[in-house]
């Protein structure tokens, strides 16, 4: 069931957990989140969106990637190349 969970922290304090998929995953991250998920920085995360190769969600002011779209791009950009190293007779 989709939802968010509540834990209650040693101080009694309740703390809200991100609302997760049926998997247990979140669906859409934030600039931040997407960026540390790809290992680049929030403002590199939207040069991308904005160079139209990442799409996006938009919610009010808020931007949110896809986590699907995040994976779509992470595949786009996989490359398959032979790399010749130099070999020098010795």
């Amino acid at each position: 069931m989709i939802g968010s969970s509540h834990n209650r922290s040693n101080d009694g304090h309740r703390e809200e957990t991100q609302p997760k998929t049926r998997d247990g995953h979140k669906r859409l991250f934030t600039l931040n989140e997407a960026g540390a998920y790809i290992g680049l920085s929030h403002w590199r995360v939207r040069s991308i969106i904005y160079s139209g190769q990442l799409a996006y969600v938009r919610l009010g002011r808020r931007i949110l990637i896809d986590l699907k779209d995040l994976d779509a791009f992470i595949d786009s950009k996989k490359q398959r190349e032979c790399v010749q190293q130099n070999r020098r007779g010795v």
